[in-house]
């Protein structure tokens, strides 16, 4: 178990749903993190039973011994708001511990982040770090992160693709106040850039992995849960350019990812996905923008028409039909709950 005697002490917290495949992956890598002082929190979003058990029997066979988490009491009040059913622990090095929680209720991104957050307060990590589980970590990458943080109020690796290892997904970017991004050495092969050696500032920063004081990270306003799925890293940007937050990427940092691991799908399911998408990004800059948002719907719908043309080939009767109940969307709700995510994935829009 744990044994910390520095003051820095990170949770590194990871989301599962019907991911175990890829969460156990990700925990092999984090393994081998050259540092003593993190642990890591799963968090098991009400995942089907067969994945629950998948997860529960990988950990025990890769790390032997599971028991209660011998800190509950410092977080029995969370663990009743988010209805967490159990705790345990396992020996994942000899100095840093795995902790699972499982949820009976699908919290979603950014609630499951939001209670890792509170978790890490009540448990006394001076830092956290959001993880995707379809991720694998280079073994120095936390210690990177650690070297350029204190400069800065939240730093982010350089992101790779997982089956392409020498190309760059994103080193986070830019984003203006109208929530218009630009992704810093996107699809770029490393060996073809010159790639800073130091630290960079990026104003937007992706919700696949970022590092920073737990402190800071509550005092920001954390993750907005307006919305289910999607959009929380959009929103957040948006906030700390306002806080004028000082965010970086280090480039030396490596992570690699499975893009698109938690939504992969025919093409129903991406058409659905992308209603949710446009739905979710139309609500979010309304509460940004105001009045202005009136005038930044008439190109953002074009741009969409546009998109859904050229990438999900939908008719031009499909078309009106999706860009319509987006409108709609966008004028009547507030956000995105879990309720409407559900029955837009399930049964369509």
């Amino acid at each position: 178990m744990s044994t910390h005697t520095h003051d820095i002490r990170t949770l590194i917290v990871l989301l599962n749903w019907n991911g175990s495949g890829l969460t156990l992956e990700c925990c092999e890598s984090l393994a081998k993190i050259e540092s003593t002082s993190f642990d890591v929190l799963v968090i098991d979003n009400c995942s089907e039973q067969s994945d629950f058990a998948m997860l529960e029997e990988g950990l025990l066979s890769r790390y032997h011994t599971q028991s209660h988490y011998c800190s509950k009491s410092k977080v029995t009040g969370l663990l009743n708001e988010y209805a967490v059913s159990s705790l345990v622990s396992y020996p994942l090095t000899e100095n840093s511990q795995l902790i699972l929680a499982r949820s009976c209720i699908n919290h979603g991104f950014a609630r499951g982040c939001n209670f890792g957050a509170l978790f890490a307060e009540n448990s006394e990590y001076s830092h956290i770090l959001f993880l995707n589980n379809d991720t694998v970590v280079e073994k120095d990458f936390l210690k990177a992160l650690f070297n350029a943080e204190s400069s800065f109020d939240l730093v982010i690796p350089q992101i790779r693709y997982y089956d392409k290892n020498d190309v760059i997904w994103n080193c986070g970017g830019s984003i203006s106040q109208y929530g218009k991004r630009t992704y810093y050495f996107a699809n770029k092969k490393v060996a073809d850039i010159n790639l800073p050696t130091h630290p960079f500032p990026v104003s937007f920063a992706t919700g696949c992995c970022m590092l920073m004081k737990t402190k800071f990270y509550i005092n920001s306003g954390m993750f907005t849960e307006k919305f289910f799925f999607g959009e929380e890293d959009i929103d957040y940007a948006l906030r700390l350019k306002k806080q004028q937050a000082k965010v970086a990427c280090v480039p030396c940092s490596i992570i690699y990812h499975k893009v698109g691991s938690s939504l992969a799908g025919d093409m129903n399911k991406l058409t659905r996905k992308a209603f949710i998408h446009y739905v979710n990004r139309f609500i979010n800059m309304k509460s940004h923008l105001g009045f202005i948002w009136y005038l930044w719907l008439i190109p953002a719908v074009a741009k969409m028409v546009l998109n859904l043309h050229k990438i999900y080939k939908l008719s031009p009767i499909q078309n009106l039909s999706f860009t319509l109940k987006t409108i709609k969307a966008a004028f009547t709700k507030s956000g995105v709950e879990k309720v409407y995510f559900e029955n837009i994935m399930r049964s369509g829009y």
